[in-house]
């Protein structure tokens, strides 16, 4: 029996022939549609996909075996047809192979003969989409990009599933928002509104999925109906995707009303990519979840220590720079804060000096948590004196805005007279050496009696306060 009722259409324009063939072959197990000439087969062939074909040579209605033959590949490509005739010549049996049929039999048509080239021809079809099922899945799961990966799933799957366009509807975050939609190929716009409408108000006969079964079926509100007035959609191949009994979504396939149904062997061949797609979404969630905790403070939310020097590590050389400074910023007397309040109030304390920064600093400005009660702030494009100006404010707000209990920071302040990035020396050295001066100017200022921003001069190299 053939596997996964492969579809064969029948092209013969002697009735009593074609109807004893696909009387065979359904026996056989596949699916079989009869046409009597090469015209009512392409115009089938637009309409409904067919994984195989058996054509006769000569036909009548104004096309043979061959103008069929190149019409069929044509529609699609991957469609095994095999040309029957009673008249063979080496020469048609060459013209046919070179126009893409996969073989060539003789009249009358031996079953057993015949059954043997489709189910051949049914397994090269098969290994092309092992083909293509392996390299999609190499490429989704060696991308952890999130949207890059998105981006390649939509692509893939248009191709695997051979959809002008298809749709991704992912769980949002949290209950309180929405799904995520993203959509690629033709009429995107049309194509997220058609899944809203199809999640949102599912009619009566097109049930969605549940969460671990594809669905297919039509947008119209009845098969009868047909699709709504200037639909661009109408059929719909849904797959949720799931990995260790968790749904992440769905992902959809979509094709005009006018198009082929989606076969059982298409279905299956979703069904496969689409537990690759769910596995390589699921890690590219984990490593965003890992990579955000890497470069994101939990306490603060404030950019990380290793953050801040895949800044430096990622600087370039700019033709005109202001400069580069430094900010390194201390809690005075933290420790008697936790003494005498407590860890939770000293996270507290932590959590408002972290939001005073972000306000008091610019856009542009990194502001990070890099240990216990230091901070650090990379100023790009910016002098000494600017970046004294920005400490300053850092200082004040701090002082003004905190209360039960008022803290004070104190602040060192490092610049160099260009980019941290210079032809022949390491980035990162140079960001260490700049650190390590504002560090110095730190410790100057606790020493001068906290509270204060002093600034390490290059020139005199000596630490100067300011407040």
């Amino acid at each position: 029996m053939a596997a996964a009722r492969a579809t064969v259409l029948v092209v013969d324009d002697d009735e009593a022939d074609a109807n004893a063939l696909a009387s065979a072959l359904r026996a056989e197990g596949y699916d079989v549609a009869v046409v009597a000439s090469g015209r009512e087969a392409v115009a089938l062939a637009r309409v409904r996909r067919f994984d195989l074909a058996v054509t006769d040579l000569r036909l009548g209605g104004g096309m043979d075996g061959i103008e069929t033959l190149c019409a069929l590949k044509e529609i699609d490509d991957a469609m095994g047809v095999i040309v029957a005739t009673g008249y063979s010549s080496i020469d048609t049996a060459i013209t046919c192979l070179k126009r893409g049929a996969w073989d060539y039999i003789q009249k009358p048509i031996r079953l057993d003969e015949l059954n043997l080239q489709l189910e051949r021809a049914l397994e090269h079809r098969k290994l092309q989409t092992a083909v293509e099922l392996y390299e999609a899945s190499h490429s989704l799961l060696t991308s952890l990009s999130s949207e890059d990966l998105r981006v390649n799933v939509l692509e893939m799957a248009r191709r695997v599933l051979r959809s002008p366009t298809a749709v991704l509807l992912l769980h949002p975050a949290n209950a309180e928002e929405d799904w995520e939609l993203q959509a690629q190929g033709e009429d995107t716009a049309e194509a997220v509104a058609a899944a809203r409408r199809l999640f949102a108000s599912p009619a009566p006969d097109a049930t969605p999925p549940s969460s671990s079964q594809p669905w297919s079926g039509q947008l119209s509100t009845s098969a009868d109906a047909g699709p709504p007035e200037g639909a661009r959609f109408d059929r719909v191949l849904a797959y949720p995707l799931v990995v260790r009994d968790r749904s992440l979504g769905l992902l959809l396939a979509l094709r005009h009303p006018n198009a082929p149904a989606f076969t059982v062997m298409e279905e299956q061949r979703g069904g496969i990519f689409t537990v690759q797609a769910a596995l390589a979404l699921d890690n590219a969630r984990i490593y965003a979840a890992l990579e955000h905790i890497a470069v994101v403070d939990e306490l603060t939310g404030l950019h990380s220590r290793r953050y801040l020097f895949d800044i430096v590590r990622r600087s370039r050389p700019e033709e005109t720079v202001a400069g580069t400074s430094f900010l390194m910023i201390d809690v005075d007397h933290f420790k008697s804060v936790n003494d005498r309040y407590g860890h939770a109030v000293g996270d507290r304390v932590l959590r408002r000096i972290a939001d005073l920064l972000v306000t008091a600093t610019r856009q542009n400005d990194v502001v990070a948590r890099i240990g216990g009660e230091e901070f650090a702030v990379l100023l790009p494009h910016t002098d000494e004196e600017t970046a004294t100006d920005v400490a300053e404010r850092v200082r004040a707000a701090v002082a003004l805005h905190t209360s039960d209990p008022q803290v004070t920071v104190s602040i060192g302040v490092a610049s160099l007279a260009g980019a941290l990035f210079q032809h022949g020396e390491d980035p990162i050295e140079r960001a260490a050496t700049l650190m390590e001066r504002a560090d110095g100017a730190l410790y100057r200022a606790k020493r001068a009696g906290r509270n204060r921003v002093c600034v390490w001069r290059a020139r005199k190299r000596e630490v100067i306060g300011v407040g």
